[in-house]
């Protein structure tokens, strides 16, 4: 069985107290098994018990930024208030008339116009972010279209600039909230 020690690691000397910070900061079962597997930096590690903190590592910081999210800065041109939803945990973020606001945009996106929550699929901004490297500006309007607007806008524009294709983005679905 391959055993590692940390004087005969192939990596440098802050290597270990950052992997034991890491992995703690993933919660209590996480420092649970840490503590079994690297109770203190010169006691021996098993290399399964040291790849499973790897793959620990590499899992948090990939699901820290989730591809599908895209930051939008969002202009509101209706005549209601729009709430966008936040996530599970998170209330919504409030984007008042003729305001902005920056928000993320999830795969599937709810926005609420008033009395009606509209709900977006954002495929066509994921592949528009990525290829612009920065915060999308979109406008709500009162049909519940979001029109993407040249970067730096800071108002609601009228009339809107027109549309690469996929845009503006239509809800998928609508729901009466009354």
């Amino acid at each position: 069985m391959l055993l590692l020690r940390q004087e005969q690691s192939p990596w440098c000397p802050s290597f270990w107290p950052f992997l034991r910070s890491s992995v703690s900061s993933f919660g209590s079962n996480s420092r649970r098994v840490l503590a079994k597997l690297m109770p203190n930096p010169s006691i021996e590690l098993r290399a399964k018990g040291c790849a499973l903190c790897f793959i620990t590592i590499f899992v948090a910081t990939c699901s820290a930024a989730h591809p599908a999210d895209v930051q939008v800065f969002l202009l509101n041109g209706s005549i209601t208030d729009l709430a966008v939803d936040a996530g599970t945990n998170k209330s919504s973020i409030e984007v008042l008339s003729g305001e902005g606001a920056s928000v993320v945009f999830r795969s599937h996106q709810w926005v609420n116009f008033g009395q009606h929550a509209h709900r977006y699929d954002t495929k066509p901004l994921r592949a528009m972010a990525g290829k612009a490297g920065r915060e999308l500006v979109l406008q709500a309007q009162p049909d519940g279209r979001l029109y993407l607007l040249p970067p730096g806008t800071a108002k609601p524009m009228t009339p809107t600039p027109r549309q690469p294709k996929g845009l503006p983005l239509r809800p998928t679905k609508i729901v009466d909230l009354t």
